[in-house]
């Protein structure tokens, strides 16, 4: 049977003490690593998304409003 722990750390202390700890034990583990993308980057990587179909901006935003059912609505109760 596996079971799986999962362990945030958000230092490189506590990384490899969890790591040496784990190795000392010869427990297989696995690493993976996240980096935090900050707001610049983010927005950086928005702009490179490319959009290739018959609509345009303004018509994709449009059928999205039109979709949208925000009036009150009859319920039974």
């Amino acid at each position: 049977m596996l079971h799986t722990i999962t362990i945030e750390t958000k230092d490189e202390t506590e990384f490899e003490q969890i790591r040496d700890l784990a190795q000392s034990l010869c427990v297989p583990f696995k690493e993976s690593h996240e980096k935090q993308l900050s707001a610049e980057e983010k927005l950086h990587l928005l702009n490179q998304i490319y959009w290739e179909g018959d609509e345009t901006g303004e018509e994709l935003n449009a059928m999205i409003y039109n979709a949208r059912q925000s009036s009150s609505r009859d319920v039974e109760l």
